[in-house]
């Protein structure tokens, strides 16, 4: 499954949220703009995935139907 165009407009929009991913992910900042450019299965990644949740987003806002 897809990420929600929600979290793709949160990670393209907000620096500090995009760079925690970087950090969960060990990427660059840059590549995780990337990966939600495309919108990369790898943003569905399990721990990112716990990191949604832990944000405030509910399982629904986080996968695109």
């Amino acid at each position: 499954m897809k990420i929600s165009k929600k979290i793709i407009d949160k990670i393209l929009r907000d620096n500090k949220f995009s760079l925690k991913i970087a950090l969960i992910l060990d990427i660059q900042q840059t590549s995780v703009r990337a990966l939600a450019r495309s919108n990369s299965d790898k943003l569905g990644h399990a721990k990112l995935v716990e990191f949604y949740k832990e944000e405030g987003f509910s399982e629904k806002d986080i996968w695109s139907k």
